[in-house]
């Protein structure tokens, strides 16, 4: 079980070595129990590798995506021989850091950033083939589990799976486990994470819980995963400080997806009333100290679930 650096955002934000050493932010980890980190590598690429394989500790590389096709690949490419020095299994990538619903106000808009990621896509792939460094590409509340399911059978390469996010799809209005089932035969990553739901007046909010207090079914999530990639590694991502507002009941939510409205809606809802949690986590009366310590008593506890639940390897 690694963990991702999305579990990490207060610490890694705060002033200290875990901001800016690769190394000390390795060694916390693996002081966490992790056997393995999700991050981009500053500093001494060697070094970082040696003290990894020291700590018998896996990577996932993490890399920004050029914007457009016709931008210059050069930076993507060095993050690619970067991965490789490390010695990385995979490398994360997404498409687009924007949420669809916020981000897109007309269907030209979306339609447009499509072709021009899908574009970004074909020449990257291509890249990781020559490098051989395995992309796992995010569903990261941009294209529907279908539409992502297309662009996977488009490319059609070992060296571009997804990485399955088990709660992300949830603020596009699908159901959980069935975008896992369609995501999972081209898995190459996972980001573990429970969820918790609750309605408010113009939709529903959506957070990541400690694993075990959601309404998840992890277990099944994991088994579907692993049934298709035996080797697939899983990558917590704990977000503490995140409770995001889905104005599915407004009308501009549904303007990148008119067609799906009649359904999903009422299936999302329906789903957000039976498991409504009656509290969501509150972190804006915390401290900065506070939240540190919100944050990796978070992240231990969702990996001691692991361990209990998972059968995942453990650093006692």
């Amino acid at each position: 079980m690694g963990i991702s650096s999305t579990s990490m955002v207060i610490h890694r934000r705060a002033a200290g070595p875990l901001r800016d050493n690769s190394i000390a932010y390795l060694e916390y980890c693996h002081s966490l129990g992790a056997i393995g980190v999700q991050m981009e590598v500053k500093g001494d690429l060697a070094r970082f590798r040696q003290r990894a394989e020291n700590l018998n500790m896996f990577i996932e590389y993490e890399a920004r995506l050029p914007e457009r096709p016709d931008d210059d690949l050069s930076v993507f490419e060095k993050s690619l021989e970067d991965a490789k020095a490390v010695g990385a299994t995979c490398m994360r990538v997404i498409s687009t850091t924007h949420r669809r619903y916020e981000f897109f106000t007309a269907m030209a808009d979306y339609q447009d950033w499509k072709n021009r990621s899908t574009a970004v896509v074909e020449k990257i792939v291509p890249l990781a083939e020559r490098h051989k460094v395995i992309l796992a590409m995010e569903n990261h509340k941009d294209r529907t589990a279908d539409e992502f399911v297309a662009l996977l059978k488009q490319m059609s390469s070992d060296y571009y799976g997804s990485l399955i996010d088990f709660g992300n799809n949830i603020a596009l209005c699908e159901e959980p486990m069935s975008v896992v089932r369609k995501l999972a035969p081209y898995v190459k990553s996972m980001h573990l994470k429970d969820m918790a739901v609750k309605p408010y007046d113009q939709g529903f909010l959506l957070s990541e819980v400690v694993c075990g207090r959601g309404f998840l079914d992890l277990k099944g999530m994991v088994t579907l995963c692993r049934k298709s990639n035996p080797k697939v590694h899983i990558n917590l991502e704990m977000i503490t400080d995140h409770v995001l507002k889905v104005p599915v009941q407004t009308d501009v939510y549904w303007v990148t997806f008119p067609d799906r409205r009649a359904t999903a809606l009422a299936a999302i809802l329906k789903l957000v009333n039976e498991y409504a949690s009656r509290e969501m986590p509150r972190t804006n009366n915390l401290s900065q100290d506070e939240l540190l310590a919100r944050e990796e008593d978070n992240n231990r506890r969702c990996l001691v679930w692991a361990r209990n639940n998972l059968a995942v390897s453990w650093l006692a």
